[in-house]
């Protein structure tokens, strides 16, 4: 595979972290959709199941980190004009600009919501202050940042976890960027995304081409299991644990399912089969389960492995109305105990992303 393709490719990657495996929900709390092509955010309520607004954001919004006191919205901007964040105000739905050198490729959100971490993948990491959105500091883990696709922070926000194009995983201090764990090959090609269990005590790699996800131990830095997604045409993206951490869901994005895995075993229970392309995903804190769904016209626009590389590629190259022939994607609400849809799927954007759900009201 060539690096450039490695580079349209790694998006996948962008690791918001504040979708972590513990993504929250309550009633009333707006969830929030970035729709890439259409360079727009949809809003849905929670409780009602509803969009109530379609705010416009310039320059492929790809992950959405909603503050916890709800104020604000990071959207990254993977577009190459733009580089840099967006900012939601949401108290009057306006949308600022935090300029950066570079697009980034993932950001998450430190737990205490006072720094914003931007992971570039030639230039290193910004961090943010979010009380001024402004850049305070740049660092470049372990020295080079790289072919850098992927970021995750720990639960108690010492600890940034990136992962390379290469397919090497490394674990770095989040306030300097100094090495803890240096970058190690556990196996897998373009882990594209990593995910981390609710007590921090593991890391998931998704990788994205070779269809397996990597279990690695945070305190041993050591693989503890190799879960199948089902192989090269599978392309997982996204991981998520259920509320009591015993089982974990996996979005793949070619063979159009939600995984369900028993973490007992490390072994696929059952499965979802979704309309189109599914790839962002994240639990409620009643239990039950969203995930974004492409629409049906993805599911036979695109064949992996080739096709969903070239349509990645079209996708950040094109920029924005490059996908409007796939329509609208959808929400769907799942139930975590049973598989089954909870309601009727919601209609959002063109090509809808990562999704994070924002504090109640």
């Amino acid at each position: 595979m060539s690096h450039r393709l490695l580079k349209v490719l790694t998006p996948l990657a962008l690791a918001v972290a504040s979708l972590t495996s513990a993504t929250l929900a309550h009633a009333g709390q707006p969830i929030y959709v970035p729709n890439t092509t259409a360079d727009t955010v949809s809003v849905v309520d929670a409780a009602t199941g509803a969009v109530t607004k379609t705010i416009a954001v310039k320059g492929l919004p790809f992950i959405a980190a909603p503050t916890a006191d709800g104020s604000k919205v990071y959207i990254d901007n993977l577009g190459l004009g733009l580089g840099g964040l967006s900012v939601i105000n949401t108290a009057d739905d306006s949308v600022k600009t935090i300029a950066l050198k570079f697009p980034p490729f993932a950001i998450v959100l430190s737990p205490d919501q006072k720094k914003l971490y931007a992971l570039k993948a030639t230039t290193g990491i910004d961090v943010i202050d979010t009380a001024t959105d402004k850049v305070v500091t740049s660092y470049l883990p372990n020295g080079s940042s790289v072919g850098a696709v992927g970021l995750q922070i720990s639960p108690e926000g010492k600890v940034l976890y990136l992962s390379f194009a290469t397919g090497t995983i490394t674990a770095v201090e989040a306030a300097t960027g100094k090495t803890i764990f240096k970058p190690t090959y556990f196996g897998g090609i373009l882990p594209a995304w990593l995910s981390i269990s609710r007590d921090g005590k593991s890391l998931y790699v998704l990788n994205f081409i070779s269809g397996d996800t990597e279990v690695i131990d945070t305190a041993t830095w050591t693989k503890v299991a190799k879960i199948d997604n089902g192989g090269i045409n599978s392309e997982p993206a996204i991981a998520v644990e259920n509320l009591e951490g015993t089982k974990l869901f996996i979005t793949n994005f070619g063979t159009q399912t939600v995984q369900v895995i028993d973490k007992s075993t490390w072994k696929e229970v059952d499965s979802i089969k979704t309309q189109g392309r599914p790839l962002g995903i994240g639990i409620a804190a009643d239990g039950t389960g969203y995930y974004t769904d492409w629409g049906a016209v993805s599911a036979t626009l695109f064949k992996p492995p080739v096709t969903t590389a070239l349509s990645w590629t079209w996708l950040f190259l094109a920029g924005k109305g490059s996908l409007d022939k796939l329509g609208n994607g959808q929400l769907v609400h799942f139930d975590t105990n049973t598989y089954q849809p909870i309601g009727n799927p919601i209609t959002v954007g063109v090509t809808p992303n990562i999704l994070d759900i924002g504090p109640g009201r």
